[in-house]
């Protein structure tokens, strides 16, 4: 196994996704020149890839709600010189 960190710039966007290694594991979300981006330890030969999605939810914006889906909660960043606090969850299907 050669773990290494990766960044992955997020859009300010209500819901994406990105492919990720199995395993790879989410350390910091920050901001990176007004961008945010989360930071991951994954595994650089793991060939099998899994989709994640992550939602972004503004301050005092409805969450949603879906029968057999949680969120695990990753960070909060601030954009738009703090004119926009984001909030990122990731969707975790539990179906």
């Amino acid at each position: 196994m050669k773990q290494k960190i990766y960044k992955y710039e997020l859009r300010i966007d209500d819901i994406q996704s990105l492919v990720l290694p199995i395993n790879a594991e989410i350390i910091s979300l920050q901001c990176q020149r007004d961008i945010p981006c989360i930071w991951v330890k994954l595994d650089i030969n793991e060939r099998l890839k899994d989709d994640r999605i992550f939602e972004t939810y503004g301050t005092g914006h409805p969450l949603r709600h879906e029968s057999g889906t949680r969120r695990k909660y990753i960070g909060t960043y601030q954009a738009q010189f703090g004119a926009f606090v984001g909030h990122v969850f990731e969707v975790i299907k539990t179906i």
